[in-house]
């Protein structure tokens, strides 16, 4: 469906796509809610074991949320460079005028 919905313009196929991906993003997560409370009760007696999965779902979200693709991070430092040109240039350029 997502290759689908990539070629075509047809709002039909676009509409049905986020349709699905949005139920299978919701189905993802309760899942994954499912999991971690029934780990949590298997293991609600042992402390250790009780951080390590909550330790354990705090390091799935910080690394989602910092995984920026090896591209991205090239085109950062590209961009980052030209504003820094452009800035440390705006004293010439405003005295020139």
């Amino acid at each position: 469906m997502f290759k689908k919905e990539n070629k075509s313009s047809n709002p039909h196929l676009i509409e049905q796509y986020k349709i699905y991906r949005n139920k299978f993003t919701h189905l993802k997560e309760l899942s994954k809610q499912s999991y971690f409370k029934s780990m949590f009760n298997k293991y609600n007696n042992n402390v250790k074991k009780t951080w390590q999965l909550t330790n354990n779902i705090i390091t799935l979200k910080n690394n989602s949320k910092h995984n920026i693709p090896q591209n991205n991070r090239t085109n950062s430092k590209s961009k980052c460079e030209e504003l820094n040109a452009f800035f440390s240039n705006v004293g010439k350029t405003i005295s020139a005028k």
